[in-house]
């Protein structure tokens, strides 16, 4: 400030060019913060004037950048990790092929182990689908895939580790009340309707089993009367929950930064103050969403392994690397 007042005895014909700017600039910023504070300013009815004649001064100019995206993929690094991919994917399926037939399971009392094969099968399907195609890979779609796919990694590792007989039948209760609630929709307040599965009331009561939709409660909250955040913490699983579940629950949901990320485009008009517009533009692809999954799939099937008893994979996975911009194979994880 000290800086102004010898400039400004000199302005405008005895200064240079620069200390011309430069008083100019200051000028500005002191007028414009005394203006501010005047009640005449406060409606800011410049500003608004401005801004929104702008948008009929110039078109749009939408922009599709993929900011923040991994280092990209080449045509040829693509197509060798697709192969990686594929090939990880065939050892999965192979995996659970040969757990369907090696387990063993109590038939006295077999609802533990269906619990958690199901939970187990259906980590598995969901990473072979995001291995097996790469149009799922683009942040949006890849991101509620690894949503889903670690909330089921969570509840499998928080079963085998922590889980007691009365966790397992609270899981199957919540889930039969599920279907009683869409079967009390159904029947109650949309008679006409039928479930997205081409169910109506009737045909749900008798799967349900005659008598015992009557006796099944229906539990609104979490099945295990804990969120996933204390569910995660017992099973020893924060790291996932922190970097996958959470984060990507904005996938799952479509909250702002999902639409800000996978949905929206700027506009590179100047005038329209670089503003947001809708795009339906292919969102990034994260190369870490790719390790994420196999880690998840990975730790759950050691734990099985370890845990349950479940045989030994004969094929190791292979480990994927990233190096200058492009995925290799690694060695095979242990």
């Amino acid at each position: 400030m000290a800086d102004l007042i010898p400039l400004l005895e000199k302005y405008p014909v005895g200064c240079t060019d620069e200390e011309r700017m430069k008083v100019e600039s200051m000028t500005r910023s002191l007028m414009s913060g005394m203006y501010m504070r005047e009640d005449r300013y406060r409606s800011r009815e410049w500003p608004k004037y401005f801004w929104r004649h702008n948008l009929g001064l110039a078109v749009c100019k939408p922009m599709s950048i993929a900011v923040g995206a991994s280092a990209s993929f080449s045509l040829e690094a693509a197509e060798r990790l697709q192969q990686i991919l594929q090939r990880n994917a065939r050892r999965a399926r192979q995996y659970l092929d040969r757990l369907s037939l090696q387990a063993k399971c109590d038939l006295y009392s077999p609802e533990r182990d269906e619990v958690l094969f199901g939970l187990f099968a259906r980590l598995t399907r969901l990473y072979i689908l995001l291995m097996e195609d790469p149009n799922l890979w683009p942040r949006d779609i890849a991101g509620v895939l690894l949503r889903c796919l670690a909330d089921t990694a969570i509840t499998f590792t928080y079963l085998v580790k922590c889980g007691r007989d009365e966790d397992f039948e609270l899981f199957r209760k919540y889930g039969e009340g599920q279907e009683k609630l869409l079967m009390l929709h159904l029947r109650d307040s949309y008679p006409g309707e039928k479930s997205l599965d081409a169910r109506d009331a009737k045909a749900m009561e008798d799967q349900l089993g005659w008598f015992a939709p009557e006796l099944m409660d229906i539990e609104l909250g979490h099945w295990a009367k804990k969120d996933a955040r204390k569910l995660a913490q017992m099973a020893e699983m924060e790291k996932y929950y922190r970097l996958v579940y959470t984060p990507m629950s904005s996938e799952l949901h479509g909250t702002w930064m999902s639409l800000k990320y996978s949905n929206l485009c700027c506009c590179s008009e100047v005038l329209h103050r670089f503003h947001r517009l809708p795009s339906y533009s292919e969102p990034p692809a994260f190369f870490e969403f790719i390790i994420a999954a196999q880690g998840m799939f990975e730790d759950c099937m050691r734990m099985g392994v370890t845990k349950l008893g479940y045989p030994s994979a004969e094929e190791q996975m292979e480990v994927l690397a990233w190096e200058s911009g492009e995925a290799k194979p690694g060695s095979p994880s242990e």
